[in-house]
């Protein structure tokens, strides 16, 4: 069962338990868009993954029973409650052992899910007007397989180049307000992806190279940046 813990009073609201999804004290929504770890407050934009299309956040404190809500509150595990149990003497010596037998053979297991990771190969320069390559090496170093591979460019990069095509082709893409996603295959665990974005600059100066790498399968994003100088 669902147990939050309300980011105004500190109460605990548990599922199913009325008025759930409001907290019963101060009646704040708890399972909103502003409490969701997809939200963009920057640009009022899902960045979910899961969503096939551009949706556009009007108003980040109402509810939307939204199904790929990812909430961003105090999850409070729930422990089941122990009750005292008489054992007999010979029954603890054996429970002792199988308990020591158990935790020699026990190995931590490993956190879940895949942990997607990349870089930026330096360029040796940019200049104006010239096609250039920027490289991202994709790598999945354990977890488990990674499904899908999502690279997200921040659409500000549209101020200094043109991106003119990107190798391997992507399965997929989809353009919101302020990210241009492109799908890949997935990866094996050990497995990398190298990704060329072709460019051609437009404007000389600073570039501020960002853009996320995220999966549905990944236990988190990473945040890729760069900074790259265009020479006229």
């Amino acid at each position: 069962m669902l147990v939050l813990k309300c980011p105004k009073c500190g109460r605990l609201c548990r599922e199913g338990v009325v008025p759930f999804p409001r907290c019963a004290r101060c009646h704040e929504q708890l399972l909103t868009c502003r409490h969701c770890a997809d939200y963009d407050a920057r640009m009022l934009d899902c960045a979910s993954p899961y969503r096939a299309e551009d949706f556009r956040v009007r108003d980040p404190d109402l509810y939307l029973a939204c199904p790929h809500h990812r909430t961003t509150l105090a999850v409070v595990e729930q422990r089941p409650v122990r009750r005292r149990v008489w054992i007999p003497g010979v029954a603890l010596v054996i429970l002792a052992v199988l308990t020591a037998f158990f935790f020699a053979r026990w190995r931590p297991a490993a956190p879940g899910g895949p942990v997607l990771h990349a870089r930026i190969v330096p360029l040796d320069e940019v200049c104006m007007h010239e096609p250039a390559m920027i490289q991202l090496q994709i790598w999945n170093p354990g977890g488990g397989r990674c499904e899908q591979v999502i690279l997200a460019l921040d659409r500000s990069y549209e101020k200094h180049v043109t991106l003119t095509y990107i190798e391997p082709e992507p399965v997929d893409q989809r353009r919101t307000a302020k990210w241009d996603r492109f799908w890949f295959p997935g990866l094996e665990e050990g497995d990398v992806l190298d990704v060329h974005l072709h460019i051609s600059p437009v404007k000389h100066g600073t570039w501020q190279f960002a853009a996320e790498l995220m999966s549905p399968d990944a236990a988190g994003r990473e945040r890729i940046e760069a900074t790259l100088e265009i020479m006229p």
